[in-house]
């Protein structure tokens, strides 16, 4: 995993919750995977709560933009 991803997923300002479920969902293997970058444009499908926007943000930075989107169902 590049130094880059392993320092934004390592940051002390994530939350505690995001942090836990690290260990399972394995984020800087998909960051890294799909090639996310600094001045990205990215889109989320199905965001949920926002864990994995919340790491695309850091991994796009201030040039980047994330769009995350939820259906009905999830918003329900």
């Amino acid at each position: 995993m590049p130094a880059e991803i392993a320092a934004l997923i390592s940051a002390k300002d994530r939350s505690p919750d995001d942090q836990a479920l690290d260990e399972g969902r394995h984020p800087g293997e998909m960051l890294a995977f799909f090639g996310i970058a600094k001045g990205m444009k990215v889109e989320e499908l199905g965001a949920g709560g926002g864990y994995t926007s919340e790491l695309l943000a850091r991994a796009v930075g201030p040039t980047g933009k994330v769009y995350g989107q939820n259906p009905k169902l999830i918003l329900e």
